[in-house]
């Protein structure tokens, strides 16, 4: 007969999640500032502008994990005479568009650089462009992949009255296509900051200058021979200057991220359609009259608001420098604004990073200073649905209007395409390993767990205080913001066992709550809350609740019920029959006898052993004598496997 076990448990268990990380810094001894950033291939790569030991700059490309761990760092270029701008994916590596400064002739003469390193840091190839006429200079602005594969490089002229942009398409390999003159008849200089392909047209913004020294932001749009399509520029009020520093592709058309204005810049947004016609204009400026500046990357989230990087700067005009996040809705508003760092870091470029994360690189001194480091952050995306964080608002931006207008005509002309010879020199880099940073204040982590649980020793849901050592020897006031769901008050488990090793055991649970799941010992998880012809065996029993706590019940046994059978009688006599006496179970090859003994009428211990139940005998003998016939008592505990029995029974020794 089956004996029900009914066992009565709270149990619980969750998961966690965890708000900011904190700042890397990356460096030597010598200022550094992360130019770009990109996630290609599950790694960062991160370049990085260093000052020379002796004049010049020096351009340095490192590979990190998707924790920051440096993988591999490549001087690129030409030691003291390199300045980088982009940094792009290409095939298994990426590209790094930059200018060779000629030696003693900082300002004038440069020629632009190409260079394709592979996912080990080998350098596959490079390629120089410029004007093989002397007093010209070429600086680099962009480059970026098309869907077919091949190259685009967007540079301009740096010297002159007359100072053109150049767009040029390269083979997947480098080898030049074709070169298109960007040149606009209003227009004196042409400055692009950046470039893509989106929508089957390629897309440049910058800034552009009129005869009189104005300053306009511009975009305009090719088709992918590199023949014109539009072009926009920006009139502003009171001959305000203006330019775009970043395009962000959208699902429809794209949007031009930039700064306007000149004593406290604002930031600038233009929205433009999948023709490159504006539609949606719009300028935040900062309360306190602080200057904001537009840095690089940003991207459209999944729900269609879209991630822009800016940089504040006080209205003091001190060196320090606060990175901004800001979030967008489609409409224009500003849905969020947080500020990053301790007050003297720098955002210079943000992208999606792995998993739902965000990253940005920069450095750690403001424009106008003369020492840091350059900076590698990556933060989880949901953080901006966090009510709070250690990295403040800096205060809401409010929108004003902006005037625009469109420009007809301009002069796509002269295709262009000059490559100069220069030589690619390549010296390992490896920079120091410095300290993280971390927030000045607070630090807010954002955890969830099930009822019953403790996170850092807190157990109810709110905001709780505690210090801790942060890396970077910062002793932070740390905000935990605490979550409790609600788990299974009560579960009810009721177990029969199985007959004699027989696939007939039962587990049925009984649990307050609905829509919930079960599954034993690892099995699919099913809505029926029992579990039946279960074999003899220890189980392990899991409870899925809606709000995601599991809770996990181990150790639940299912027993055999399978007697043990000792004969009342036997003759050890010597005929062959029923000669010893022995224990007897279904169960016999997997039992064990604990203890057995035989006792006589007066209590005299006769007979004792143990072991294997099937090796278990008793011949009736005491040292070797007979015992006389009678009826004797027999102790015995029996080790089943899964449960232990007695037994206590009176045994007649026959002639």
């Amino acid at each position: 007969m089956k004996t029900p076990l009914l066992i009565l448990l709270l149990f619980l268990s969750g998961s966690l999640s965890f708000g900011q990380t904190d700042i890397q810094v990356l460096g030597t001894d010598r200022p550094e500032t992360g130019q770009r950033i990109i996630w290609q291939n599950n790694a960062f790569y991160l370049l990085l502008q260093v000052q020379a030991e002796i004049g010049g700059e020096n351009a340095v490309l490192l590979k990190l994990d998707a924790s920051g761990n440096m993988l591999w760092a490549r001087a690129v270029g030409t030691p003291g005479r390199d300045l980088v701008n982009d940094l792009a994916p290409h095939q298994d590596g990426v590209l790094v568009l930059g200018r060779m400064v000629e030696p003693g002739n900082p300002n004038v003469i440069d020629d632009v650089f190409l260079h394709y390193f592979e996912s080990n840091g080998i350098i596959g190839w490079s390629r120089y462009f410029g004007r093989t006429t002397g007093g010209d200079d070429e600086h680099a602005d962009a480059v970026f992949t098309t869907d077919a594969g091949n190259i685009a490089v967007v540079m301009h002229e740096a010297v002159g009255q007359d100072r053109p942009a150049y767009l040029t398409l390269l083979q997947d390999n480098g080898s030049p296509i074709w070169g298109t003159q960007l040149r606009h008849e209003s227009l004196d200089w042409v400055f692009p900051a950046h470039g893509l392909e989106h929508g089957n047209r390629f897309w440049i913004a910058g800034a552009a200058s009129l005869a009189d020294g104005t300053e306009e932001a511009f975009w305009a749009t090719l088709n992918t021979a590199g023949q014109p399509l539009s072009w926009y520029a920006m009139d502003v009020t009171e001959d305000q200057p203006c330019s775009f520093r970043q395009i962000i592709p959208l699902e429809e058309g794209c949007l031009m991220v930039g700064t306007v204005g000149a004593d406290t810049p604002d930031l600038l947004l233009v929205w433009a359609d999948e023709n490159g016609d504006q539609v949606l204009t719009r300028r935040f400026h900062d309360p306190e009259g602080a200057s904001l500046l537009a840095a690089s990357g940003g991207y459209q989230r999944a729900d269609g608001r879209v991630v822009v990087a800016a940089n504040r700067f006080e209205a003091s005009a001190g060196v320090e420098g606060t990175g901004l996040w800001l979030l967008i809705e489609a409409d224009g508003t500003l849905a969020e604004c947080r500020r990053i760092g301790q007050g003297q870091e720098v955002i210079l470029q943000l992208v999606p990073g792995p998993a739902g994360t965000i990253a940005a690189t920069g450095s750690t001194f403001s424009v106008g200073s003369t020492a840091g480091d350059a900076t590698f952050l990556q933060w989880p995306e949901n953080w901006w649905e966090a009510p709070e964080n250690c990295l403040s608002v800096s205060g809401q931006l409010e929108p004003a209007a902006i005037a625009w207008n469109s420009r007809s005509g301009g002069a796509f002309s002269q295709p262009w395409l000059a490559e100069a010879n220069h030589e690619m020199v390549d010296v390992p880099y490896f920079p120091d390993e410095k300290s993280p940073l971390c927030c000045p204040d607070q630090d807010t982590l954002y955890a969830s767990i099930c009822a019953g649980e403790a996170f850092e020793g807190f157990t109810t849901a709110g905001t709780h205080r505690y210090q801790i050592d942060s890396a970077g020897d910062c002793g932070l006031d740390r905000l935990l913001v605490l979550e409790v769901k609600d788990t299974a008050e009560l579960l009810s488990l009721e177990v029969e066992p199985s007959d004699c090793d027989q696939p007939n055991g039962k587990i049925q649970v009984a649990v307050a709550g609905d829509s919930l799941q079960f599954s034993l010992s690892g099995g699919p998880f099913q809505a029926e809350p029992q579990f039946e012809a279960l074999l003899p065996g220890v189980y392990t029993l899991a409870i899925e609740l809606p709000n995601g706590c599991r809770a996990t019940l181990e150790s639940i046994v299912v027993a055999t019920d399978c007697p043990v059978y000792l004969p009342t009688a036997f003759s050890p006599n010597g005929d062959g029959r029923n000669d010893v006496l022995q224990l007897y179970t279904p169960l016999a090859q997997a039992a064990g006898v604990i203890s057995f003994r035989v006792y006589d009428r007066y209590g005299g211990l006769l007979y004792e052993t143990s072991g294997p139940l099937s090796a278990v005998q008793w011949d009736g003998r005491v040292n070797g004598q007979l015992v006389n016939p009678g009826v004797y008592t027999c102790v015995g505990r029996v080790q089943l496997p899964l449960r232990e029995l007695e037994i206590a029974q009176a045994v007649t020794v026959t002639p």
